[in-house]
């Protein structure tokens, strides 16, 4: 599993390489033609790919290299250590998703679901940067704004 964990990120750093190349030194901030998407990920599967199966490849060669000094296949260490790294690449991605709001409540869908619960159909939040702590409902039908405190 680790395998295909750092074969992802290989392919994420690769193609965003590729891509700042190309920003900086080919197409910049002009409009870029749309055969780049389809390369960009061309070249992101082919790097997964291979990285993967090299990765993979090594891990067989190291067991059996394992296997014929009579070692035994499974150590209970390695399985520690892989499952060990596994958990800590998923607890990263879940701690990063809960920080940017994506995971648990956020202010913006408890605003929401106040200004719906009052029968408004639009809802705005004041800037998170700016310390306030405000929700707006619209109601286009009347036009009429009406601040409201964030329920949670």
């Amino acid at each position: 599993m680790p395998g295909s964990i750092i074969s992802l990120i290989l392919s994420g750093l690769v193609s965003g390489g590729i891509l700042g190349i190309l920003w900086l030194f080919v197409f910049g901030d002009d409009s870029w033609p749309a055969w780049v998407e389809y390369a960009i990920i061309i070249v992101f599967l082919a790097t997964f790919l291979t990285s993967w199966i090299f990765i993979v490849q090594a891990g067989y060669s190291a067991g059996k290299k394992m296997d014929s000094e009579g070692r035994t296949a499974f150590s209970r260490k390695h399985i520690l250590i892989s499952s060990a790294i596994t958990a800590f690449f998923l607890l990263m991605v879940l701690l990063h998703q809960s920080l940017v709001g994506n995971i648990g409540s956020s202010d913006d869908l408890a605003c929401e679901n106040t200004c719906s619960a009052k029968g408004y159909s639009g809802s705005s939040e004041s800037p998170k940067d700016s310390g306030i702590r405000k929700c707006e409902c619209f109601d286009p039908k009347t036009e009429q704004w009406k601040e409201v405190q964030i329920a949670k």
